[in-house]
């Protein structure tokens, strides 16, 4: 009897100190993820500390601009977007399908006495290649390249820009420092000649005039200083910003940022002429500009490739249910091997009543007639990507 009385206790027991340890679990969890949170908060402002060169700016600012960031993700889109472009040579897959069902009424018997099936379905897979597409092909790797050479010179932009501002804002800052600098020593110096005119005056050598001017003087002084404060806080936030950087709300208005390089204007000479052959010859702006350049021409050729005929090759598979079999599961297969030649004829329909006469009465006269919409929406894409050509 003890011996089941034991037994029955336990498992109460163990169940007791398994909810007392959940509560006591849940009660000191807050308290570590709010020092977790803490911990984490204190490692982010950690650089807050620390001393920061040009150099480590720059550095940063490579990898944790968010410009530059998007500009590489965009980077990424551009590449697949030069995939896209060449997928016109690329050998394409298709499946097909189909299933029909006629009324048995409406079926006529080829052979006299044989039931014919009322019922057809076929499925097949192709690999079509294009062989000849009036010059897209080629053209679809070209504009592949150029997407991708032109995407790689606007990254190379941003960057370039990028970093730049990040040094502007670098001797930004440090220019500000060096002009609260100033505008404290001038209110000091100020404020001592409003000190000296004061005395002088007390001591009856100098009229009120002089006491006077020496305080409009003071008070002239420090607006320039606190516009210098301010400048000086704008400026390292705008260094925080593009370095990439996100300030918690326990860090104020001025951030408290230490620079270690000074403001040494190295010697470099340069000739404008050189400059501007320079600029024609490397910046990236002008290349991708180029390149849109090229782009537009191969729109060109993209447009008018719809006027030459196209050509295609296929190889494939096919299933479908014998044509004489009233059984829908009686099917035969085999392989199909081909060409498809899409041509669009195009020509000009005319009637001795000139242009304007009806279509209706002129179609014997006339000897194809396919797609002549899409022959004039060629013709007016070719139109806008001649005019976007001579505009670029």
């Amino acid at each position: 009897m003890k011996r089941l009385i034991t037994r029955g206790y336990r498992p109460q027991f163990f169940s007791c100190f398994r909810i007392l340890l959940c509560i006591l679990l849940a009660i000191s969890l807050p308290g570590r993820g709010a020092y977790a949170a803490d911990a984490s908060n204190t490692n982010k402002q950690d650089w807050l500390s620390k001393p920061l060169t040009l150099t480590d700016a720059l550095n940063l600012s490579l990898q944790q601009n968010r410009t530059i960031l998007k500009s590489a993700r965009d980077l990424e889109a551009a590449h697949g977007v030069s995939l896209q472009a060449r997928a016109v040579a690329i050998p394409k897959v298709q499946v097909t399908g189909n299933y029909t069902a006629t009324d048995k009424d409406a079926l006529e018997s080829v052979i006299p006495g044989q039931s014919q099936a009322y019922q057809s379905w076929d499925t097949g897979i192709r690999v079509v290649q294009s062989i000849y597409e009036g010059g897209r092909v080629l053209s679809s790797f070209r504009v592949a390249k150029l997407t991708r050479e032109q995407a790689i010179l606007a990254h190379q932009t941003i960057i370039a820009d990028t970093l730049l501002a990040t040094r502007i804002a670098y001797y930004d800052v440090l220019l500000a420092a060096q002009d609260i600098v100033v505008r404290e020593a001038s209110v000091i110096l100020l404020g001592k000649e409003l000190d000296d005119q004061q005395r002088r005056f007390d001591s009856g050598i100098v009229p009120r005039f002089n006491v006077l001017r020496a305080e409009v003087a003071v008070a002239n002084a420090k607006p320039a200083l606190i516009r210098a404060r301010n400048d000086h806080r704008i400026a390292k936030n705008n260094l925080v910003n593009l370095l990439g950087y996100d300030l918690s709300r326990e860090v104020g208005e001025d951030v408290p940022m230490q620079l270690t390089d000074t403001l040494d204007a190295g010697d470099y000479s340069i000739e404008l002429a050189d400059a501007i052959a320079r600029a024609f010859e490397k910046r990236t702006e002008l290349g991708a500009l180029r390149k849109l350049e090229q782009l537009r021409a191969e729109d060109i050729t993209a447009a008018q490739s719809g006027r030459l005929p196209s050509v295609q090759a296929f190889a494939g598979w096919g299933w479908r249910n014998r044509s004489f079999s009233t059984e829908i599961t009686d099917s035969i297969d085999g392989w199909q091997v081909g060409a498809i030649d899409r041509t669009l004829f195009m020509c000009r329909l005319l009637s001795p009543d000139g242009p304007e006469g009806d279509l209706a009465q002129r179609d014997d006269d006339a000897w194809f007639w396919w797609q002549a919409e899409r022959a004039a929406a060629i013709g007016r894409a070719v139109g806008i990507a001649r005019d976007d050509l001579g505009h670029s």
